[in-house]
Order: C-alpha cells, then structure tokens, then sequence
C-alpha cells in the first residue's frame, strides 16, 4: 500500500479516517488488527470511483503505473490481490453506480498488462465494458 499512496496523496490524507472506520467495523478483538490488503485496496478502488466520479483524475497516471508495475513485476500474491481485489472493486463500483462505459473510462489509464488484467475478469464475468450490457450464455 505504500506505493498506492505516494501515488494518490488524495487518499493518503484521508488513510488515518479509513483505519479508524476499520476499527469501527470490525467486532470483538480484531478490530485491533491492521486491515488487510482486500480492505486496504478496496478503499483505494472507491476513492479512485470517486476521483473519476469528480473528474479528479491527476493521480491516475501514477496510481495505474503502480498497478502496471505490480501486474508485471510482482509475486503473485500481490498480483493476484491487485487484479481480483482492485482492478475487480473498480469494475463492480464504478459499473454498478454509472454502468459498463462509466467503469470503462478507467483504461485511458491502463497500461498493457493492466488491460490484459481487465480482460481477464470481464471474460470470467461474462461482461463488457464497452456496451454495458452482459453477453446471453
């Protein structure tokens, strides 16, 4: 998560608040754990819907230049969270509130691999992102 928030300072202001609401959210004794990286990516994925949402796009160059970096020199266990953690909470959250073309407007940003991940879960889903509408099957 470092990498993500040197990359995106909008969120790295607000990542103390989003710890708290973790530890507001989780019962009993875990609430005292550090969140994991599904939580942790997935407040990324909102923030970056929101940012697109607010056409505060700046950021994106450099986030998804993490995304590239992790989706092509990374170990799978980091691969494997950004493209089915993040790259999917953006899909499900920017589709679900504005529909597949919305969602789509995230790979202006893409790189290759980024876009070959994307790919990917649209595949695995049975979806697209350039009509919004799911494929009969």
């Amino acid at each position: 998560m470092p990498a993500f928030l040197g990359a995106c300072p909008s969120l790295e202001e607000a990542w103390p608040e989003e710890r708290e609401r973790w530890r507001s959210i989780v019962p009993g004794p875990r609430a005292d754990d550090e969140p994991g990286i599904d939580y942790d990516l997935g407040v990324l994925a909102h923030h970056l819907v929101w940012l697109l949402e607010t056409d505060r796009t700046v950021e994106f160059p450099a986030v998804f230049a993490v995304v590239e970096r992790v989706l092509v020199e990374g170990d799978a266990s980091i691969r494997y969270p950004v493209q089915v953690g993040l790259l999917a909470d953006l899909g499900y959250i920017a589709s679900g509130q504005r529909g597949w073309p919305f969602a789509a407007r995230f790979r202006a940003w893409f790189g290759p691999a980024t876009n070959r991940a994307w790919d990917e879960l649209h595949e695995m889903w049975g979806t697209s992102d350039s009509s919004g509408n799911v494929p009969e099957g």
